[in-house]
């Protein structure tokens, strides 16, 4: 008889991986994304710290999502996929997502399952950190993973790639009116709400320039919810309104022409809400899960 294992992560399993990696990183003084996947490939939790670079959101999704299709480290593809790899191509092509074949997903394993995966993206630095545990230098990205998922370290980085990575100092970060504090505190009234209601909810927050800084999926929420939050809650940031309002602004035939232009996924279904902080859109939140009336009233409440 199979012997049963845990394999769902849940969102305080995928938190309590996220804070250990926020509170390394900040030691460190660095900024970075980090994703916690399950192991289809499906986001339990994202945190972004303030400053960290437009690409560090989509290169740890993409890094998490290729380690849970793979149940591997996303490292292990980068040598057998060279440039203009046809297998390649044909592979990412029948994914539901994109995927970066580099270094950074880790597979959290549990009882020797891959239950999830965890990543992070650049801002975390190179290849020439000296922490007190490791001989020699080690690489922040690896190390803060690794360290996140109570792991022994492993050098995910190939030495070619750590002398093109070079030194890890950074320049002036990039501005926000949100912090990973107050983008929590928000996401976690949502989830509050949406308990008190008897509902599972998905959570996404975005800065006042659209950067993801968090993303939750309530335990037993619906899988499509991480997806729509953030389309949401985007909408709502980009038009400076509630997504609820849209379809009165505009009529179908206007709606799907602006939906065709705009660069990201625009959804016009009620739970997104733009942030205001003395007269300035600071960010917006979206909600997802049971129906839109109840996920604007989610919304709402949680930005207060």
């Amino acid at each position: 008889m199979a012997v049963a294992v845990r394999t769902k992560l849940t969102l305080a399993d995928a938190r309590a991986f996220i804070d250990r990696a926020v509170d390394k990183t900040r030691e460190f003084g660095r900024s970075a994304c980090f994703v916690v996947m399950d192991s289809g490939g499906n986001i339990v939790s994202l945190s972004a710290l303030e400053g960290t670079p437009v690409t560090g959101v989509s290169l740890a999704r993409a890094k998490a999502y290729l380690a849970a299709v793979d149940l591997g480290p996303s490292i292990r593809r980068a040598g057998r996929w060279g440039d203009g790899s046809i297998i390649y191509d044909g592979f990412k092509e029948n994914l539901r997502r994109p995927i970066f074949p580099g270094a950074g997903g880790i597979p959290i394993v549990r009882d020797g399952w891959v239950v999830g995966t965890m990543s992070t993206g650049p801002g975390v630095g190179g290849m020439d950190a000296v922490v007190p545990d490791v001989e020699g230098k080690v690489n922040l990205e690896d190390y803060i993973v690794c360290h996140a998922l109570g792991i022994p370290y492993q050098q995910q980085h190939p030495e070619p790639m750590a002398q093109m990575l070079g030194p890890s100092d950074r320049g002036p970060n990039r501005p926000t009116g949100l912090t990973l504090a107050d983008a929590r505190v928000y996401a976690d009234k949502a989830m509050a709400a949406a308990t008190r209601l008897g509902i599972k909810v998905g959570v996404g927050i975005v800065d006042e320039v659209g950067l993801l800084l968090q993303l939750d999926l309530m335990d037993g929420g619906p899988l499509a919810a991480p997806d729509l939050c953030e389309a949401k809650a985007l909408t709502a940031l980009h038009f400076q309104m509630p997504t609820a309002g849209m379809r009165q602004m505009l009529d179908p035939g206007e709606l799907d022409q602006v939906a065709h232009a705009m660069a990201f996924r625009m959804v016009t279904v009620a739970g997104g809400r733009p942030m205001v902080r003395d007269g300035e859109v600071i960010g917006a939140i979206g909600v997802t899960g049971n129906t839109p009336a109840k996920a604007d009233q989610i919304a709402a409440e949680a930005i207060g």
